[in-house]
């Protein structure tokens, strides 16, 4: 989709056309439940690992001092982000 943008010189991003085109394909109904079913046990393994990627920046999370908090307010709703989800 990337080359074909360039040929035709439009400055839409590529990635953004194809999600669009994936997801009218998965609206269009024959094709869309093949892909769907193409796609989901990778969805899977993505989803399952996941939180994986999110725990660095919660292991620094303190060390980032109280310039990130500007109030206990602040704090507390952090707090309850990361414990509620």
């Amino acid at each position: 989709m990337k080359l074909l943008f360039k040929k035709y010189a439009i400055s839409f991003p590529a990635p953004l056309a194809g999600c669009g085109l994936l997801l009218t394909t998965f609206l269009s109904g024959k094709y869309g439940e093949l892909i769907y079913e193409q796609l989901v046990p990778g969805a899977q393994i993505l989803a399952k690992w996941l939180p994986v990627f999110f725990v660095p920046s919660l292991i620094t999370l303190p060390l980032s001092g109280d310039s990130l908090f500007g109030s206990s307010k602040e704090l507390l709703k952090v707090i309850a982000v990361i414990v509620g989800g």
